[in-house]
């Protein structure tokens, strides 16, 4: 390797790592403080609250490598542009191809990196994470309960409660509502419930039913007890969610599910594709820098850095959009998940043929 080819790699290399560990601290920040609350509120360890944060980080990694390594090529490129550094190199003889190397070896590396995250180790850390999740739920069943809100479970029992008292272990103002596969399903209501090693118990409940044939019945009960340990509380933890498979789990999965009807396995070639595209996303934005920046590269102005951190913050709401277009059907898996890259890739290819 060059002594060019290190020196720009060495420009490069700190904001890369400075951008990837500032992003994952943002993300695994926000997951945790989607579960801090409930967690915290019912004493959780510090080793456990820590286990959890670093299973986060692997996909934290996957969504911060695109816009890292767009950093790093962005501030690295501006700084040698506004201090005249590119313009020498190009008077020495390093021609605009040779100085773009490094720079697409950076997006290459980040891309194979983030390709080993989305196709082994995410799926396996998201899905120790929910196990450990469901683990922690189980201890403490009042960790699956949010005042106002549904909580959903696997064996056909669903729990809405208005008041949740944590520190007493009590529910109050409790529906429960039953699913039956061959019978009409049923909603229990109590005024209160109290958590005990083994389940939930209500005081006075009625029950409501209402049959296919429209004829409604009801009752009462003295109490009602539920045997929280054979529910689970988080769907996908007993068998896998579509986000922690791997690439050939995904593949095996959608191979099935279009044998048995064509179309029924469109959500694993989406989230396929996307894990892919947004790897790839990685090569595309450093492509893409070296244009945009140099556009901007005027004296001491980051206008260029901006611009392109701008960017890829219309690139990922895109995306969404994209991924929530793509698996309503409105357009195919391939279209949805890599046309953003295809933009990306031909707008870097203009720009750079333009600054050639």
């Amino acid at each position: 390797m060059l002594r060019i080819d290190r020196y720009l790699l060495r420009e490069m290399l700190v904001p890369l790592l400075v951008g990837l560990g500032t992003f994952v601290v943002m993300i695994t920040g926000h997951m945790l403080f989607t579960v801090v609350d409930r967690v915290v509120e019912h004493g959780v360890g510090l080793p456990s609250v820590a286990k959890f944060v670093a299973l986060q980080v692997p996909y934290a990694m996957l969504l911060s490598l695109p816009a890292s390594a767009l950093l790093a090529s962005s501030l690295a490129l501006n700084r040698m542009a506004s201090e005249n550094e590119l313009t020498a190199l190009r008077a020495g003889g390093a021609g605009f191809w040779r100085i773009l190397r490094p720079v697409l070896l950076v997006g290459l590396g980040a891309s194979l990196v983030a390709l080993v995250l989305a196709a082994t180790v995410v799926p396996a850390a998201n899905h120790a994470a929910a196990t450990m999740l469901e683990h922690m739920v189980a201890q403490r069943p009042t960790l699956a309960f949010q005042p106002g809100k549904f909580t959903h479970t696997e064996a056909g029992w669903d729990f809405f409660a208005e008041r949740v008292d944590r520190a007493q272990g009590r529910l109050g103002d409790l529906f429960i509502f039953q699913r039956r596969p061959r019978e009409a399903p049923l909603l229990f209501h109590a005024a209160e419930a109290s958590f005990s090693e083994w389940g939930l118990t209500t005081g006075p409940a009625s029950f409501y039913t209402l049959s296919p044939s429209g004829v409604r019945d009801w009752g009462e009960l003295e109490r009602l007890r539920v045997n929280l340990g054979a529910l689970a509380f988080m769907p996908g933890i007993l068998s896998k969610n579509v986000n922690d498979l791997s690439f050939s789990e995904l593949w095996a999965e959608y191979q099935e599910k279009e044998s048995a009807g064509r179309g029924g396995g469109r959500r694993y070639a989406v989230e396929l594709h996307w894990r892919i595209s947004l790897a790839f996303a990685c090569l595309a934005f450093t492509l893409l820098a070296l244009p945009v920046t140099l556009s901007f590269a005027r004296g001491q102005s980051l206008l260029g850095v901006l611009a392109t951190l701008l960017l890829v913050f219309v690139y990922y709401v895109v995306m969404l959009w994209l991924r929530m277009v793509t698996e309503g059907g409105a357009l195919p898996p391939v279209v949805g998940a890599w046309i953003e890259n295809g933009v990306i890739m031909v707008a870097a290819g203009v720009g750079l043929w333009r600054q050639r």
